[in-house]
């Protein structure tokens, strides 16, 4: 990890923990109820892996819901390489997975913040009672 120290910046080390190990050792549980992600382009990957039949998807991790802050073409040409469209991205992510945008309309820069909801989820639909807006 590179980190800025007084006026100039340092690599250094740090452990990292696979978050399925995270959930396992330290929750209990794979269900999230609440993530927000903001990993400078590589959100992708991440959306990416929730879609039916992918990473996450097949190992029962489910989140509620996630805000997420979706950057800028810059960002997601270094992460997701410069074929990356980000119109066929979503609408893929939209057939493929139980996710809808409920709010997008935070802008700054090139960056938009959307929030997600899981509307299959049935412990999701419970918790945050997402019957009464549809």
């Amino acid at each position: 990890m590179r980190i800025r120290q007084g006026t100039g910046y340092n690599n250094i080390k740090v452990r990292i923990t696979p978050l399925l190990d995270v959930l396992d050792l330290r929750i209990g549980s794979r269900l999230i109820h609440f993530a927000t992600l903001d990993i400078e382009g590589y959100e992708y990957a991440i959306l990416n892996a929730l879609k039916f039949g992918k990473k996450f998807d097949k190992a029962g991790v489910s989140f509620c819901q996630i805000d997420v802050e979706l950057h800028s073409y810059a960002n997601q040409a270094q992460a997701m390489g410069t074929g990356f469209n980000f119109n066929e991205f979503w609408l893929d992510f939209l057939a493929n997975s139980p996710y809808i945008p409920i709010k997008s309309d935070v802008t700054y820069f090139d960056h938009r913040k959307v929030t997600l909801i899981n509307v299959a989820d049935s412990v999701c639909r419970t918790l945050f009672r997402f019957d009464r807006y549809f």
